[in-house]
């Protein structure tokens, strides 16, 4: 019996996590093919960077759907039966972080960002940014605070940035 126990245990668990992967997936479809589009797009990276933040506070403070991200705030802190659970939302967070890199990278070769900028830092605190505002919702942030929150963490952009005239410094 003990066995049988385990085993229907160890089913449970791996159902519970193909069910999770599953609406990831379902939610990661939804969210970044947009998302994807803005980064790729051929607007000037500081717009770009600012309505794809933007549009995650949408997200995470939509109406009548749960607060937050299901990637950027998931499984920080687990038991070790969903090590792999953990390993995975780690991944796509890591690939967040990738993708907002390569727009970097690709605006320094562009011209809009100096040539020293260190794009992986740059990237990895625009996704703590992108974290924080998660954890905020969930916590009950609303949409304006959060988007107060993304003018406050623009403001240390270190390119070429719009003026009020339209024109960049």
């Amino acid at each position: 019996m003990l066995i049988v126990s385990r085993h229907m245990s160890h089913l449970k668990i791996e159902c519970t996590e193909e069910l999770y992967r599953q609406a990831l997936d379902f939610s990661i479809a939804r969210e970044n093919s947009r998302r994807s589009q803005i980064l790729q797009s051929s607007l000037p990276v500081h717009e770009a960077l600012s309505l794809y933040l933007y549009d995650i506070a949408d997200g995470d403070t939509q109406p009548g759907k749960p607060r937050g991200c299901m990637v950027s705030t998931a499984v920080l802190q687990h038991a070790e039966e969903n090590a792999s659970v953990a390993r995975m939302t780690a991944a796509l967070r890591e690939t967040s972080l990738q993708t907002l890199k390569a727009r970097f990278d690709r605006a320094v070769e562009e011209g809009e960002l100096p040539a020293k900028t260190d794009t992986d830092t740059l990237a990895r605190f625009y996704g703590a940014i992108i974290q924080g505002m998660s954890a905020q919702a969930c916590d009950g942030a609303c949409n304006v605070r959060l988007k107060r929150l993304i003018d406050v963490a623009l403001t240390a952009w270190p390119g070429k940035r719009p003026t009020s005239t339209g024109n960049s410094d």
